[in-house]
């Protein structure tokens, strides 16, 4: 656990009354808990968490195992997000697009690639769906990314280095892709081909090999058959047309 793990979530830990290091090291003890036995958390796991944190016997993160489960999926999906959205804006004017979109890249593979535990439960989730996050609201908290890469594009297209036809949420496939790779596939890939991609100078080659494919991806002449964007939202009432429109429209987005 890092000091920026305990940072990032500041308003789960006020939510549960806890000092954010405390909420980091109870949610880092849960993390492989939650991936391994979902929402039927053991007793003596539950007691290994309270301890990580110090938590109270009877605290309130310890009494249900459905919540306790959705907190740590909160916690994972946290962890990956890149810089604060105000942070990376007054520095994304002293960068180039494309410098802009690197450090994007970097910084999320750089978060999949520390936070190990993160990747899995998102996985975790995405194959067993025990928190049915694509019909609630209450679950997840919002992400930057989508606007920081927003962001970004327009600030490429206004100034001519990027084409036209691509959406923030093209751009994150991409990265997430890459970023995914080595907790979906780490084992049978080096069983098969002999590169074990959790090794310091393969996760070095995963990272620019990610950062030159998106570059490339946004400056490539080549023509493309859609309007705006490859892909397209799919009719929600949870989230609605445009997550990056609802981003910028979101007051309590921007408080810290």
């Amino acid at each position: 656990m890092t000091d920026d793990s305990a940072r990032h979530l500041p308003h789960s830990a006020h939510r549960y009354d806890l000092d954010p290091v405390d909420y980091a090291r109870a949610m880092e003890c849960a993390l492989p808990i939650a991936v391994e036995y979902g929402t039927d958390i053991p007793k003596a796991q539950l007691v290994a968490i309270q301890r990580a944190g110090n938590l109270p016997a009877k605290h309130a993160l310890l009494s249900n195992n459905q919540e306790l489960y959705e907190e740590a999926l909160r916690y994972a999906l946290a962890t990956l997000w890149p810089a604060e959205p105000k942070k990376f804006e007054d520095d994304i004017a002293s960068l180039t697009p494309v410098q802009a979109v690197r450090r994007l890249v970097r910084e999320t593979l750089a978060r999949a690639q520390r936070n190990p535990d993160s990747m899995r439960l998102i996985a975790a989730e995405n194959l067993y769906n025990r928190a049915d996050v694509p019909n609630r609201i209450d679950v997840l908290e919002q992400s930057p990314v989508i606007l920081q890469i927003d962001r970004a594009l327009l600030r490429g297209h206004d100034l001519g280095a990027f084409r036209t036809g691509v959406s923030a949420e093209d751009v994150y496939i991409l990265i997430l892709g890459l970023s995914g790779f080595a907790t979906l596939h780490r084992n049978t890939f080096y069983a098969l081909y002999g590169m074990d991609v959790r090794e310091a100078h393969n996760e070095s080659g995963v990272t620019e090999l990610a950062c030159d494919a998106v570059v490339a991806f946004l400056t490539t002449p080549m023509r493309t058959k859609q309007d705006n964007s490859y892909t397209h939202s799919s009719p929600s009432e949870i989230v609605g047309e445009s997550v990056a429109a609802s981003l910028y429209d979101s007051e309590e987005f921007w408080q810290e």
